[in-house]
């Protein structure tokens, strides 16, 4: 949550407006979680079935659209519609996000053989989650470092949270292509 103040508060949003943003999110993935299990469940997608199919639309979705969430709103001209344009940013990418773990996460009874695999593939998926986290948090080190030169820190950040969420939707690309291509048909 550090990171969603210094970005948005960035931009000119007050705690606020950034708590709004953050409250659509989390009411959005309460709703999606479910209802994109329902859908998934009545879906079929030729050639990849419908876990893998599925998992590979929401990578793809994600990866164009997750550098959405940390660039400026060019044609926001208030705080009302900044944070109406992140709500909705924020709200979509909660609903792409089951899109991707749930058929993951199904596809680990599939593949596993026993218990014993069941759980190390759980704590491998759960290890990529945290993962994505640690990637971002170190990209942006990376990217920032300990300078201290610059006086306008919001648009340092804005700058470098851009790169980064780019560094992290590659990176998640080419994990998807290394899965779907180490798993052929699952379903």
């Amino acid at each position: 949550s550090s990171g969603i103040n210094a970005e948005y508060g960035s931009i000119g949003l007050s705690s606020g407006d950034i708590g709004t943003i953050v409250l659509v999110a989390q009411i959005t993935d309460a709703i999606a979680n479910p209802s994109v299990g329902v859908f998934i469940e009545h879906l079929n997608i030729p050639i990849f079935g419908k876990k893998r199919g599925c998992h590979l639309i929401g990578s793809i979705l994600m990866t164009a659209l997750f550098p959405l969430l940390w660039m400026n709103c060019s044609f926001c001209r208030t705080d009302m519609t900044q944070t109406f344009y992140f709500g909705i940013v924020a709200a979509v990418l909660n609903s792409i996000t089951p899109l991707m773990f749930l058929p993951h996460l199904s596809m680990i009874a599939v593949l596993a053989k026993n218990d014993k695999q069941r759980l190390i593939l759980g704590g491998i998926s759960s290890f990529g989650k945290q993962f994505w986290g640690i990637l971002a948090y170190s990209t942006m080190w990376l990217l920032i470092g300990t300078d201290n030169s610059h006086d306008n820190l919001g648009e340092l950040l804005g700058e470098k949270l851009k790169i980064a969420s780019y560094v992290v939707s590659g990176v998640g690309l080419i994990c998807t292509i290394i899965f779907h291509a180490s798993v052929w048909k699952v379903d």
